[in-house]
């Protein structure tokens, strides 16, 4: 009788939560999908800091040396 109820209850009520975690993990899927897609086009747009590459010691420009003193 009510037991029965409760438990179908309770298991209808964990299938709605089910389906909307799993519309939530699609949704997130679909959002690194279109943020690899942006990485791919522009590599800039990750944030990660990358030297530019026209520095000085990339055009066989080279710094001073400093002295250490220890000869």
């Amino acid at each position: 009788g009510l037991g029965v109820v409760i438990v179908i209850g309770a298991l209808a009520i964990w299938m709605r939560f089910d389906t909307v975690n799993q519309r939530r993990k699609e949704a997130k899927k679909a959002q690194v999908e279109a943020e690899f897609e942006e990485l791919s086009e522009e590599p800039a747009a990750g944030g990660f800091p990358v030297p530019p590459l026209d520095l000085p010691h990339y055009h066989g420009v080279q710094h001073k040396e400093i002295p250490s003193g220890t000869n």
